[in-house]
């Protein structure tokens, strides 16, 4: 996915004709070289852990991103797997999980509206009236989905255990293009996958025809030496 300059290109015309405090254009030009970097992330890296750490990095340039989760989802096997997961509080979440354990949870409500979510302490407790979300969930949550042909794949969110940190819809316009890369960067890999599979199975192939020509050419040469004797 190309980054339209256009739209966030840093000009004096949409910057508009108000003026600009320095705060703002730092923070203006981070966001900027931010979608970058996730565009060149997207593309370049050849290492999915590695890629993962490095958006997550990215992220937390300009956001509080100290618990910062990837999940996928199988809508055929109904499962989600956490593909990586970083949390001051929680313990760190591995491997395969059956989707029906996640039902009520916010990643369960991304997944199955196919929208972002942002929410407050005032909204998760609109939410949740008997504080049951709050147990597993920070003061603040943040959440998109992986869009995958308008089908949800996975979740990709952080969440706040402090007043401090104030999500904003800026915030989850950046979250929303990261989104966009990680879809982009995981189908990228599985190519990769599915190619290697393919050198693997055509050389292997080759080598086994490889190897009976080799025998049939050590048989024609020992049936020559015994029609000499």
């Amino acid at each position: 996915m190309l980054i339209n300059h256009n739209n966030i290109a840093l000009t004096s015309e949409n910057l508009g004709s108000t003026t600009v405090s320095r705060q703002d254009y730092d923070v203006l030009a981070a966001s900027y070289h931010a979608l970058l970097k996730l565009n060149q992330l997207s593309h370049d890296c050849d290492n999915l852990e590695f890629f993962f750490r490095r958006v997550h990095e990215v992220i937390a340039g300009l956001m509080d991103a100290k618990n910062h989760f990837v999940i996928l989802f199988d809508g055929q096997k109904q499962e989600l797997e956490v593909i990586y997961h970083v949390d001051e509080l929680d313990q760190q979440l591995e491997g395969k999980i059956p989707y029906k354990d996640f039902e009520g949870t916010l990643s369960h409500i991304v997944i199955e509206s196919k929208k972002p979510l942002l929410l407050s302490p005032r909204d998760l407790e609109q939410l949740s009236p008997t504080n049951e979300l709050s147990k597993n969930t920070g003061v603040y949550w943040m959440g998109c989905p992986l869009l995958r042909n308008g089908e949800v794949i996975g979740v990709v969110a952080v969440q706040s255990y402090t007043l401090e940190t104030q999500y904003t819809k800026d915030d989850l316009e950046l979250l929303t293009f990261a989104s966009d890369h990680i879809v982009t960067a995981l189908y990228r890999f599985k190519e990769m996958d599915e190619l290697q599979k393919k050198f693997s199975e055509k050389s292997q192939q080759f080598a086994q025809q490889l190897e009976k020509l080799n025998s049939a050419k050590k048989l024609q040469e020992s049936l020559f030496k015994i029609s000499q004797l």
